[in-house]
Parts: C-alpha cells; sequence; structure tokens
C-alpha cells in the first residue's frame, strides 16, 4: 500500500553532516544526530584513560566543580561508581563489531566526547539549520529508541519558521547515572507540523465563558489507572 503524506518544503543547510532521513516510507519523523560542543560537559580520550586507571584527581575536580553546593544530593563514591560504570560499559558498534569507548575514539578519530552527568541537562546542537514555511513548525521529539534504552528525558522543543540558528536538542538526565553523548548519536527525532495562531477574544468575567457539565470541576480526578 502507498502512503501519501504531505510535503513541507523546506530550505536547509548543513554544516558538515548528513542530510536527515526518514526511515520509512510511513514515518513522520526524521532522526537528529548530535554534534560534540565544548559548550557542555565532555572528557577527552586521555581524561578517559585517566579516569579508567583510577585517577580520582579528575574525578574528584569533575565532582567540586558539578555538585559542591548544590541542592541535589549524590556522594562522590555514587558519582565515581556512575562515572567508571558509564565509561567501562558503554558500547559502540563500529563496522558490524562492538568495542568499548576507548577503542571506539581510536578507530573512529574522535577524541573528545560530551557527558551528560547525573542531575543534569544538557543542550547539543545538531548543526541543521532551517527555513520553515510560515505555516509550519518543526516539533523536536525524544526517539523511541532512546526512551526505551535510557532514562534520558529528551525535551520536547519546537523550532519556528523564523529562526535561523543550529537546531538544539535540549535534554535532562533526572538519574544518578552517567551518559556517553557521543559525536553522531541519534538522540532525537523532528516532526514537522502544521500550526494555528491563537486569535483571542477577550470577556470581561469567566461567567460569560461557555458553560459545561464538567465546569471547573475533575482536573487530575482520573487517577493513573
Amino acid at each position: 500500500m502507498k502512503i501519501t503524506m504531505k510535503e513541507s518544503k523546506i530550505n536547509a543547510y548543513l554544516e558538515n553532516i548528513d542530510a536527515p532521513e526518514y526511515k520509512s516510507s510511513g514515518a513522520s519523523g526524521f532522526d537528529l544526530s548530535v554534534n560534540f560542543t565544548y559548550d557542555e560537559p565532555y572528557l577527552s580520550l586521555r581524561d578517559i584513560k585517566n579516569i579508567l586507571d583510577t585517577n580520582l584527581n579528575i574525578i574528584n575536580s569533575i565532582y567540586q566543580k558539578r555538585y559542591d553546593g548544590k541542592w541535589f544530593v549524590i556522594s562522590f563514591e555514587q558519582f565515581a561508581k556512575s562515572l567508571f560504570y558509564a565509561l567501562n560499559n558503554t558500547t559502540f558498534e563500529f563496522k558490524g563489531e562492538q568495542i568499548n569507548l576507548c577503542e571506539w575514539m581510536r578507530r573512529s578519530e574522535i577524541y573528545k566526547v560530551n557527558i551528560l552527568y547525573p542531575y543534569s541537562n544538557g543542550k547539543y546542537p545538531t548543526n541543521l539549520y532551517t527555513e520553515l514555511p510560515e505555516s509550519d513548525e518543526m516539533q523536536v521529539r525524544t526517539r523511541s529508541g532512546i526512551a526505551s534504552k535510557t532514562l534520558i528525558a529528551v525535551k520536547l522543543g519546537t523550532v519556528d519558521n523564523d529562526w535561523r540558528g543550529n537546531t538544539q536538542i535540549i535534554c535532562q538526565n533526572p538519574t544518578p547515572y552517567t551518559y556517553i553523548i557521543p559525536e553522531g548519536y541519534r538522540l532525537a527525532q523532528g516532526v514537522i507540523m502544521e500550526k494555528k495562531r491563537a486569535v483571542f477574544n477577550f470577556v470581561d468575567n469567566k461567567d460569560k465563558l461557555s458553560k459545561t457539565d464538567r465546569g471547573e470541576s475533575g482536573l487530575g480526578s482520573s487517577g493513573t489507572m
């Protein structure tokens, strides 16, 4: 069965990235991959090797910078354990082979990776610049692969038709775990949506709004099951 979808003509500039693509004929979203940024925490290959060699000075420096005096509580021991686990157990595919982080960086000639530390937010560029039709917006949403395999919360975002900057992915790590965010990581998806703009007709009293059986009752009453 042939699937026919409406099309939105978008002018786009790609900065050292591949063109976005839909993975299937029925897909409504195209993958958005992150690029490395110095604006978010990162570790070099040398840093990672030193940490794995139990160089606690590096870990302590990171811990003091990010967590000292903050409102949330994570002990140095918890943070160190989280960091060791992520650096030791995060694997990547390289030419059909699953390899560890350091080996993947070496073979890929990537010498720095962004790190999403526990209880932190991150904003990552995609190097996609767009000019959308006036009638459309691009929503930045989480991918099912990220939602089902990690606890990273990709925040729903909107790219307006008059925005000409780098499309960003905003995410949150509400957990005590550390995540590696390498260049090329398919962290989110872009979905083109037709938009409407509200035209308000203000009244001088809420009682002039139309009456319904529900009225002002029932907020949250349906529960969770």
